[in-house]
């Protein structure tokens, strides 16, 4: 498992490793930890007492790592070859400092190496086994952190030897082998903890390795398709991966075929609803979620995903009827409870929306668009000192949030409390959601109004409540608004401040 960065699991031989509290792993309220075991079954019962050991730091951490992975899916190793090589290659798109690797693979693996390639075309050997020993397997760390500019290719390189000559084949005469979590099965993976060199670049890390582990992904269910033309699980998971990169029309091809192979498989009907919702046809997309729901009624991504759909088109109490049940279904559906709370802040039901918002982010803690929403909704409460935490936390997790760069930006402004207004911070806010939003957007224009008007510079508040009313008066959905503006404008020409409700 890869937490934060984080390599955390057990292999034959792995010993416990040593960090500094800078590079500690932080446990947020409310985590569950899980440990999952692979096991087989065997002829006569084994007492199974895993430990876990838990080691606290002294102080917070202060950096975090990311985990950039190689691997295939698509191993397929024949009968007697004696020196089958696996690959895998990534280019770095910032820079970083690694500070460890992690080789992975099964008893049919002879050779592992890994090297760094750099943009002058210097190559670094990161890690060279030659004589890999599945019982003996462990994270290697550098007494020093290597830096690779950004541009580096790294490269794996797996030999694997699947003849009769290799003592640690497990199979006897040597057979085909594939990719597979199976011991018996093969792999081939490299992790590797870097830290970005620049505290800015980790996003983009982090966003590019996703693309990379969705594409792997692809390529991986691709070659099982290939194999086995009917595996309509396969062909699902691939329809799905194709929707993660924008692929809607390969997707649909696999889900049809999937359907034709196996009409009664409700995640097929589930995935093509979400296919049919990116081309945008939402009639379709309500039939397929309805079909997934008929093959499995307690399917509770359906049912969010259905309400999602039919509030869209207006139907808000059919869909409230369908986040309630998927919540009934699995109490912690984060999404549903998120759905269900906008509904209810709609409807003026405040202290509802919060306690759904508060359970969607006990499920996920790190949904930045909740906690914003949550933020909205205590600070209609009259809860704002909770509400300015909650903003915090929310632009924490995604600095390009609008809705909060706004709305925090507001209530630094306009709060009452003397103790909450902070009218440096929001002006800064209300610059970063010009940006973000737009320069011209009513709300934003109306928001840095305010912050100039707390500030004391009631010619620039005047000015820019002004264009505010005007872009708020040339948007029919922005018409209610404008009449505010226009009320906060008469109190800025009469150097008066606005204060939000109390």
């Amino acid at each position: 498992m890869r937490q934060a960065g984080h390599v955390l699991g057990w292999a034959p031989g792995k010993v416990p490793t040593a960090h500094p509290d800078s590079l500690s792993w932080p446990l947020a309220p409310g985590t569950d930890l899980v440990l999952q075991l692979h096991l087989l079954p065997g002829d006569e019962p084994v007492p199974v007492r895993p430990q876990v050991g838990l080691y606290y730091a002294k102080t917070p951490a202060t950096v975090e790592p990311v985990a950039v992975v190689l691997n295939s899916l698509t191993i397929d190793i024949p009968a007697g070859a004696t020196a089958h090589v696996v690959r895998d290659r990534y280019r770095l798109p910032v820079a970083v400092d690694l500070l460890s690797v992690y080789p992975h693979a099964h008893y049919l693996a002879r050779q592992v190496e890994a090297t760094a390639t750099l943009p002058d075309g210097s190559e670094r050997t990161l890690i060279r086994i030659d004589d890999w020993d599945y019982n003996w397997q462990d994270e290697y760390r550098y007494l020093q952190p290597l830096h690779l500019p950004a541009g580096t290719e790294v490269e794996m390189r797996y030999t694997y030897d699947n003849s009769a000559a290799n003592p640690r084949n497990p199979h006897h005469p040597p057979q085909s082998v594939r990719f597979g979590p199976k011991a018996t099965d093969e792999m081939a993976q490299l992790m590797m903890q870097v830290l970005t060199a620049r505290s800015g670049d980790r996003d983009v890390l982090t966003q590019n390795l996703v693309l990379k582990a969705t594409r792997d992904e692809i390529v991986g269910y691709q070659a099982r398709v290939r194999s086995d033309p009917s595996d309509h699980v396969s062909r699902t998971a691939l329809a799905a991966r194709y929707l993660q990169v924008g692929s809607v029309e390969a997707a649909l091809a696999e889900l049809r075929e999937a359907i034709q192979l196996a009409p009664q498989f409700p995640d097929a009907q589930y995935n093509l609803g979400a296919a049919l919702l990116a081309r945008g046809a939402k009639t379709d997309a309500i039939a397929a979620y309805r079909r997934a729901i008929e093959l499995n009624a307690d399917y509770a991504e359906a049912h969010n995903n259905l309400g999602v759909v039919l509030e869209s088109m207006g139907d808000r109490a059919t869909a409230v009827t369908h986040y309630e049940r998927a919540i009934h279904i699995q109490p912690h559906q984060a999404g549903a409870h998120y759905n269900l709370a906008n509904v209810r802040l709609a409807d003026g039901a405040v202290a509802d929306a919060v306690a759904h918002y508060r359970q969607a982010l006990a499920s996920e803690p790190a949904h930045a668009e909740a906690r914003a929403k949550l933020a909205d909704a205590l600070t209609r409460l009259g809860q704002r000192g909770e509400a300015v935490a909650e903003y915090r936390r929310a632009l924490d997790l995604n600095p390009r949030l609008g809705s909060a760069l706004v709305d925090f930006a507001w209530l630094l402004a306009t709060a009452p409390e003397s103790t909450l207004r902070n009218t440096v911070e929001a002006l800064a806010l209300a610059r970063r959601a010009m940006q973000v939003v737009g320069a011209d957007h009513p709300a934003v224009l109306d928001t840095l109004a305010a912050a100039y008007a707390s500030d004391g510079r009631f010619p620039l508040a005047i000015e820019t409540a002004r264009r505010a009313a005007a872009r708020a008066g040339a948007l029919p959905e922005f018409e209610p608004r404008a009449a505010q503006i226009e009320q906060r404008l008469r109190l800025y020409m009469a150097h008066q401040l606005y204060r939000m409700p109390d």
